[in-house]
């Protein structure tokens, strides 16, 4: 006589659900990411300035361990503009060059080659990118010294001028000292001296600079400085 058995249903899914439970406890999950930052790129609290692979692991309420392997890029974007003359005084065209590591530039001109050629003063705006970085940068073009001011920015002072060696930047507000750094060029245009400016006063030493005029340009403004 055939006898038919009867099997307790839910006897065999606690069976095996308490088996794939065990399973999925036991194995180690990986997963990649990837992701693209410029400067610097913040992970779970670590901040990472380096493009490189990366890994964290984590554990999730069952005890089970992932490690999750990110795939970075960090992207370091700079950007200055290189003018042939701060005037207008011995050339009536001027170039501007945007020497930057990104092969996509814009200016406020419309023109996105590395240099334009400029053949009336004002504020020339040039804007770098390299997605997800952007970088821009601005230089006022004189005509024929006209606005170069002989002491004064717009809130910045800049004396004793003329100078024997040490000349004195004073930011007048915060504002002004976001403006960073400085440059000082000779008349024909090459710069000759760089650095940051320092809270509410900055030095420069001009001591070792031979007498004549020179450019001083903080921000997008030129101040005309004279060493003795």
């Amino acid at each position: 006589m055939q006898t038919n058995k009867k099997f307790k249903p839910f006897t065999f899914l606690a069976v095996f659900v308490l088996s794939n439970i065990f399973s999925f406890a036991q194995d180690n999950i990986t997963v990649n990411i990837s992701a693209s930052a410029c400067n610097s790129y913040n992970w779970n609290g670590i901040n990472y300035t380096e493009s490189g692979v990366y890994a964290q692991i984590f554990t999730d309420q069952y005890g089970r361990d992932s490690t999750v392997f990110l795939y970075l890029t960090v992207k370091h974007l700079y950007l200055a503009i290189v003018s042939s003359g701060l005037d207008f005084c011995e050339q009536s065209q001027n170039v501007l060059t945007a020497i930057t590591n990104s092969s996509e530039v814009l200016w406020n001109t419309g023109a996105t080659t590395p240099s334009i050629a400029i053949d009336k003063p004002g504020l020339y705006t040039v804007t770098a990118v390299d997605e997800p970085c952007r970088k821009t940068d601005s230089l006022r073009v004189y005509e024929c010294n006209v606005g170069i001011q002989e002491n004064v920015l717009s809130g910045v002072r800049v004396y004793p001028n003329p100078t024997t060696g040490q000349l004195r930047v004073e930011c007048r507000d915060v504002a002004q000292r976001l403006y960073g750094d400085y440059h000082i060029y000779t008349l024909t245009s090459q710069m000759i001296m760089r650095g940051q400016l320092q809270g509410e006063t900055t030095i420069i030493n001009m001591e070792s600079l031979p007498t004549g005029m020179y450019y001083l340009r903080i921000g997008s403004e030129t101040v005309k400085v004279v060493k003795e």
